[in-house]
């Protein structure tokens, strides 16, 4: 009995040398696999992080171009208003021309009638 209790621990150190190194082996497939998802995931975020860049960057020449664009209506705007302005100015200095003509008239054609009145009183 001795000589096969021998024998079965001999063969149970075997199988646990085996059952040892088959489990070292997958911990090492492990391992690797692990170190190569985090390569994975690594390589990942460096694109989405250069990804990002890119966005970020074409998002700041995109903001550029609609400042300047926003810049340029605005002084399309504001050049627009202007010669609005300018245009209104203009008509309003007509109308005034016109009344201070008009008053102007007035004001002659009153001077003429007293003028005439005196000149009547005088005859």
């Amino acid at each position: 009995m001795g000589l096969f209790k021998a024998l079965g621990g001999g063969f149970q150190s075997i199988n646990s040398i085996v059952e040892g190194a088959r489990k070292k082996r997958d911990a090492k497939k492990f391992i690797a696999e692990a170190t190569a998802r985090q390569r994975n995931w690594e390589q990942i975020d460096l694109v989405n992080n250069a990804a990002m860049i890119n966005v970020s960057g074409e998002a700041n020449r995109r903001a550029l171009e609609n400042i300047n664009l926003s810049a340029a209506q605005g002084l399309d705007l504001a050049a627009d208003a202007g010669v609005r302005g300018i245009g209104m100015i203009s008509k309003i200095q007509q109308n005034v021309n016109v009344e201070l003509s008009k008053k102007f008239i007035k004001i002659s054609t009153k001077k003429i009638n007293l003028r005439k009145k005196n000149w009547n009183n005088q005859i």
